[in-house]
Order: C-alpha cells, then sequence, then structure tokens
C-alpha cells in the first residue's frame, strides 16, 4: 500500500459520489491505494453512499466537528506511508497522484505535494467566478497547502497532527510546524483538483470571506505573525484606511463627499486590473476580482474581530459553514 487517500466531508451529498468515483478513475494502481472516508456528523446519505462505493468510513463521533479532526482521524487510520488528503467537494485530476508521489520520491526533504486547483463550475455564479482566481498561484516552494495535498504520513504525525480545535486555517498552521521540523512544502506545475465551490448568494460570499479573516487572525497569534502575519496586518491597515478616508469625506462634504469615494474606488480597482493582467483573463473576470479585491476586506476586518472578542472572552469559535 502506498498511498492513503483521506476524504473528509459533511452533507456533500452527488458531490461525494463525484469525488470518490474520480479517486477510483485516476491513472494509479488500485492495488497501492485505499480509500479512506471521514464523516462530520452528516444527515444525508453520505456514509452509505461511501460504503457503496468501497471506501473505509470513519464517522466522527463530536458535536463539534472540523476539518482538522477529520484529517486526524484519516491519518490515525491510515495504512500508507503516503496521505492524499481531498475535501469531499473535489474532484482529482486522473494523473495528478502519480505525478505527486514520484516528486516526493525524488525529493527526501519535501513533506507535501500540492498542485493547482480550479473551480468545476466559475460560470455558476459571479461569487464562484471571483474565488475561483484565489485558487492560481506559482509553482515551486511554498509556505503551506492548502486541503488537497500529498503529504508524507512520517512528517505529519512528527508535528503532532492538525490542530484540532482550529475551526478554519489548519492547513497553514500545520505547515509551519511541518517546516520548523526542517521539512519543505512545494506546487508543481500540474492540475490537482476540481473543486465546486457552489456559492450562489452573497451571504455565501460573505460568511467564506469572514471564515478567511478568522483563520488570519487566529494562525498568526499562533505562528507569531509567521503565517499570516502580513495578510492580517494588511487587513487592519486597509481596514482603517477605507473607514478612517470614508467617515473624514463624509464630515467634510456631507453627500459629496460620495463622488471622491466612488473615483477613489474606481482607481483602486483600475489599478488591480493592471496589476493581475499577467493572469491572461477576460476584462469582465478581472473587474469583478478588481472589486473584491477592495470589498472582502469588511468580511475579514469581522472575522478577525470575531477572534479576539472570543480569545478576550475565553470562547472557541463555531465552525463556519458557507455551504
Amino acid at each position: 500500500m502506498q498511498v492513503s487517500v483521506i476524504i473528509i466531508g459533511r452533507n456533500e451529498g452527488e458531490r461525494l459520489i463525484r469525488c470518490i468515483t474520480s479517486v477510483k478513475d485516476m491513472d494509479f494502481d488500485p492495488e497501492q491505494y485505499e480509500i479512506i472516508y471521514v464523516d462530520s456528523g452528516s444527515t444525508d446519505a453520505s456514509v452509505d453512499q461511501a460504503q457503496k462505493l468501497g471506501a473505509r468510513v470513519i464517522e466522527l463521533d463530536t458535536d463539534k466537528p472540523t476539518a482538522a479532526k477529520g484529517r486526524n482521524a484519516g491519518c490515525g487510520a491510515a495504512q500508507a506511508p503516503l496521505l492524499f488528503f481531498l475535501d469531499g467537494d473535489t474532484i482529482v485530476e486522473p494523473s495528478f497522484l502519480s505525478q505527486a508521489a514520484a516528486f516526493l520520491e525524488e525529493h527526501d526533504d519535501v513533506a507535501a505535494v500540492s498542485g493547482f486547483r480550479k473551480e468545476i463550475h466559475p460560470e455558476a455564479s459571479i461569487y464562484n467566478r471571483i474565488l475561483d482566481l484565489e485558487w492560481l498561484h506559482h509553482p515551486g516552494y511554498s509556505q503551506y497547502c492548502g486541503g488537497d495535498t500529498v503529504m508524507r504520513k512520517e512528517a505529519l504525525e512528527q508535528a503532532g497532527g492538525y490542530k484540532e480545535d482550529l475551526i478554519a486555517g489548519e492547513e497553514p498552521e500545520l505547515c509551519h510546524r511541518i517546516r520548523s521540523n526542517g521539512w519543505k512544502i512545494y506546487t508543481i506545475e500540474a492540475m490537482m483538483t476540481g473543486h465546486d465551490l457552489n456559492i450562489s448568494k452573497f451571504a455565501g460570499y460573505w460568511k467564506r470571506c469572514y471564515r478567511a479573516g478568522h483563520a488570519y487572525a487566529e494562525v498568526a497569534k499562533l505562528t507569531a505573525g509567521e503565517t499570516f502575519g502580513r495578510e492580517s496586518k494588511h487587513n487592519w491597515v486597509q481596514s482603517l484606511v477605507y473607514m478612517g478616508a470614508a467617515i473624514a469625506l463624509l464630515a467634510l462634504l456631507k453627500l459629496w463627499a460620495l463622488i471622491p469615494i466612488a473615483l477613489g474606488y474606481a482607481v483602486l480597482v483600475a489599478r488591480n486590473i493592471t496589476k493581475n493582467r499577467w493572469r491572461k483573463l477576460p476584462f469582465g473576470t478581472l473587474l469583478l476580482y478588481g472589486m473584491h479585491a477592495h470589498l472582502v476586506w469588511m468580511p475579514v476586518m469581522c472575522g478577525q474581530i470575531q477572534y479576539h472578542l472570543n480569545r478576550m472572552r475565553n470562547r472557541g469559535g463555531k465552525i463556519i459553514e458557507y455551504k
């Protein structure tokens, strides 16, 4: 057994069937991998569907499920030295696992290998279309990986596993500890997974960005700012500048302030479009992403504030679901 494919999910429905089916369709010897599905309290037929498709199922017995708990449970049950972590709303590119396993065999100092993620249906909503661009990044050595990755079980266990009380940002926090042990994280230039974000309403978009803010604040705190510290500080500065400028203009100019505020926003969006021309995307997509880049500060800031409030009250955060 070379690889344990560990899928985590909660009420994924048809997406889970599609995920497991894509694993079974990989260009990889089926005798060399096992499929483990870790369920976090689904109320649909996810468990039965996974069992019918031949996956070994682990049902988490917890009133506060997290992705970290699911991945740790999968690791504990895994029989192979390599772990291929997947979210239940993804589909696997057939050749990726072979490429990742070969890369790890050739690079003894690399603990985890990822590839490129892409939204399956970016056309389904403007939110899918905007957030699809977040998966675009450059190959090479990385500071951290995402939820989909091929990881050495040895490196994960040496780091002590995922931090189970994190409701978001568990992968960057884990990678901080893995790198502290001398390992490296790498992104190869290959398609890895398709992802089904499935956000059709503004509320889902807000919750996802809010969760990112919570992760920025908590992971920055846990890693003394080495991971997400820059992102966290940038969000605070951006929020203070934007709100301060808007309040000052409104105080001075009353409703006339809306004109310079709108012009300033247009300039920022245009700057973002110019900055991201390397992505070679249609103008409409770049425009949407530019608008997102200068509006997302608000839910991210709210997420950061909520983390700090919870910490002051000595409370743990609740799982943030956006679907």
